[in-house]
């Protein structure tokens, strides 16, 4: 009789503890205020009215957090930005282009390995005027390898550094070919170019030339650098494309100059900017372009150039300057088919290290670039192609989207320093050295390779 109470005691006090628990695991969150938070956003491309979704979209759920987005010029944000982070003052997030990613490791705030800890609001009923209550919420981040599913390649290489995420991209752009259909009707081309030989032989069909040998219709904006818009990324695929590696295996030197081999004389790269040089070089059959030209989106605009080489963004210009041209998409050129390399450039968006709030501030960044609905509405608002790969398979078929969401899977990038611009500079010297013939193309390859490491 004793022990069968004693059963029954203890199988109470079981049941009484397992209520217990259960009880408190079921038991809601604890409704909190949180302290309002103010976030500033400084970009370059981006219009006020093209973030404002992506901001209201996070607001919606997070109506303590403002954040206030501010527009500067290309050629002052990088000298507004020195000046507000010398005097502790300035944003909360930039926007960088994907290159300048390692040049402002120092000041950017990584992505932390825990999870966020931030603030979410719930509507406790439907209909406008419901009230938000708050609770203290975990939201999962990135790594490494949610990162290469979410996002095509080139994302991976360029914003991950010693093995830590420092930005996201909320869209990516890559090189296509920009075609004229009339011009190159007229000259009988029935297929557009898919390679760099079709390139070279549509040169000897388009290309016109006045008695005294001055160009008036030109294939191709190939050859220099003053006048063809992202000459350093059109060049840089070329020698891609040739197999050429473009900096050491740990990104530490550039290594363009260099023969893949021993029994090599020359880089790949020799082939890749003799190419390209060529294309104004009035010796060759090639010869199409030069530089007393005007720029190539004139050119392509005033009727005067059959194809160039550009980015998403070249488009709504092109279409400003020239509303009647009849302007055609296509996949840029490749030299091998079967291993298509293509050239992606594009902006990304970073926390600084002197935010007071690290985790709303990678928390927006992570909801505007990664989440489907909202990142799709800023692909709508902007036109510009999507990064996430979810979006590519939607916007595969679009007219315009379509060749650039399907470039981004294959494109790639180089680290080319810490200096860009210099870089850049450095590229477009090669270029005028080989044409006015100051160097040979193996010693301005040796040369820019020299000076670039000095930036690295």
């Amino acid at each position: 009789m004793i022990s069968r109470k004693k059963k029954i005691i203890a199988l109470a006090i079981i049941f009484f503890s397992v209520f217990i628990l259960v009880g408190a695991g079921c038991a809601k969150p604890k409704p909190i205020k949180p302290d309002p938070v103010s976030l500033q956003w400084w970009g370059v491309w981006n219009e006020s009215d093209q973030v404002a979704p992506l901001i209201a979209a996070y607001q919606a759920s997070h109506q303590y957090v403002k954040i206030s987005y501010k527009k500067f010029r290309l050629e002052e944000f990088e000298t507004k930005l020195t000046e507000s982070l010398a005097e502790d003052r300035g944003p909360d997030i930039i926007s960088i282009n994907n290159t300048w990613v390692k040049r402002y490791q120092s000041k950017i705030l990584p992505m932390p390995d825990k999870p966020l800890s931030v603030a979410i609001g719930k509507a406790q009923k439907k209909g406008a005027g419901a009230e938000i209550v708050y609770s203290q919420s975990i939201v999962p981040v990135l790594n490494s390898k949610t990162l290469k599913d979410k996002f095509v390649p080139a994302i991976f290489d360029d914003a991950v550094v010693d093995g830590k995420i420092y930005a996201l991209p909320l869209s990516i752009d890559s090189l296509v070919l920009i075609y004229n259909r009339s011009l190159l009707a007229q000259a009988k081309i029935t297929k557009v170019p898919s390679s760099w030989q079709e390139v070279l032989n549509g040169s000897r069909l388009i290309t016109l030339q006045d008695k005294e040998g001055k160009l008036t219709r030109s294939s191709a904006a190939l050859g220099t650098a003053n006048n063809v818009p992202r000459f350093f990324d059109i060049l840089s695929l070329l020698m891609m494309q040739s197999g050429t590696r473009m900096a050491d295996q740990f990104g530490k030197t550039a290594a363009f100059h260099l023969a893949p081999n021993l029994t090599a004389e020359n880089s790949p790269a020799a082939s890749a900017l003799e190419f390209y040089v060529n294309f104004a070089n009035p010796n060759k059959e090639s010869y199409t372009w030069n530089a007393s030209l005007p720029q190539a989106v004139e050119a392509f605009a005033s009727g005067q150039l059959a194809m160039m080489f550009g980015y998403a963004y070249h488009l709504p210009q092109l279409k400003a300057k020239a509303p009647g041209l009849d302007i055609g998409i296509a996949p840029i050129p490749q030299l091998d088919p079967i291993n298509e390399i293509n050239y992606a450039n594009y902006w990304v968006e970073a926390p600084l290290k002197k935010t007071k709030y690290p985790d709303v501030a990678w928390d927006f960044i992570q909801f505007a670039a990664s989440n489907e609905n909202t990142n799709s509405a800023y692909i709508d608002k902007t036109g510009r192609p999507p990064a996430l790969r979810s979006l590519i398979d939607k916007y595969k078929e679009d007219p315009e989207k379509g060749v650039f969401a399907l470039s981004a899977l294959t494109a790639q990038n180089w680290y080319h320093g810490r200096n860009p611009a210099a870089a850049e500079d450095i590229f477009k010297e090669m270029i005028n050295q080989v044409l006015d013939g100051t160097n040979s193309i193996q010693e301005a390859l040796n040369s820019a390779a020299q000076r670039i490491n000095q930036t690295f």
